[in-house]
């Protein structure tokens, strides 16, 4: 496996956006920041040479921008907002079908797709790690360090969370747990204020 560096920078930076999004309190500036992240990972995946991953990207940022309208549609429009992007998803990988490893982006489009439409609080977690499971596995294949780095992360917050929100105490040595609550103070970027 060769490291293609301009590749490897983009998908560094994709990492900054997606897990900032993670901390973001504000759900509108969440939902850019991941947006933001998914168009910047569309670049790197389209550097690597994997249209499939690319295109499930370009597809999840437009259900990340969709998604700001959500809360103000009707249960019905949002089922079939649902639906919409599982037929896209599934469209987008059997036009840039590259046999078997198309099979690890659509799984996990599909399976966020189906936590984010239809599960809340654990159960919606414990699938999304699944999900991060799919993209960490597509990141190794792909000699992607972004994508292993940040599904690497996002599977570690997951668990906690779910540790947390099932009532169960999460031992951290004390220095971790101090640095964890600093982290991070992110600068005010015209994306993602008001």
């Amino acid at each position: 496996m060769s490291i293609d560096l301009p590749a490897q920078l983009v998908g560094l930076l994709a990492t900054v956006f997606s897990v900032s999004s993670v901390v973001m309190k504000c759900d509108r500036r969440l939902r850019l920041a991941a947006a933001t992240g998914q168009a910047t990972w569309t670049l790197h995946f389209w550097m690597l040479g994997a249209p499939t991953t690319a295109a499930i990207c370009v597809l999840t940022c437009s259900r990340q921008l969709s998604s700001l309208a959500t809360p103000r549609m009707s249960p019905l429009a949002q089922h079939a907002l649902t639906g919409f992007f599982y037929v896209a998803f599934t469209a987008a990988a059997v036009v840039t079908w590259q046999g078997w490893l198309s099979l690890l982006p659509w799984a996990c489009a599909m399976l966020c797709n189906f936590a984010y439409g239809s599960l809340q609080g654990t159960p919606m977690r414990k699938t999304l790690r699944v999900a991060d499971g799919l993209a960490l596995a597509n990141g190794g294949v792909l000699g992607s360090i972004g994508a292993v780095i940040t599904a690497t992360l996002a599977i570690v917050l997951n668990s906690l969370t779910i540790l947390k929100l099932e009532g169960r105490e999460v031992a951290l040595p004390e220095r971790l747990r101090t640095r964890l609550l600093r982290w991070p103070r992110l600068p005010r970027l015209p994306i993602f204020v008001r």
